[in-house]
């Protein structure tokens, strides 16, 4: 996934992958860099909004998750499965 990183820089898949992959690896920070990437590629993507969202939530970053959910609502994938997710992201860990 680096080398495709590196090849095609402008490919939020890509960086939405690596993001993922960090996030599961206990890497956040490398995986907000990433997910961030992927947001600065396409910001009319929800996933990476999401994706990111999720990280901050899980590093107690609630008003940087919030934020992440409003731009995902904001966009216009307004489906009934992406708000629960929204919803999760806004939902304190306990």
């Amino acid at each position: 996934l680096e080398k495709l990183a590196a090849d095609h820089p402008s490919e939020p898949l890509v960086h939405l992958d690596l993001g993922i992959v960090d996030t599961n690896t206990g890497k956040r920070d490398d995986a907000i860099r990433e997910l961030r990437m992927a947001v600065e590629s396409d910001p009319a993507y929800a996933e990476p909004h999401l994706q990111l969202g999720d990280v901050y939530r899980s590093m107690g970053k609630t008003d940087e998750a919030n934020a992440e959910a409003d731009k995902a609502r904001r966009l216009p994938q307004g489906q009934p499965p992406l708000e629960e997710i929204i919803d999760s992201i806004e939902t304190p860990v306990p």
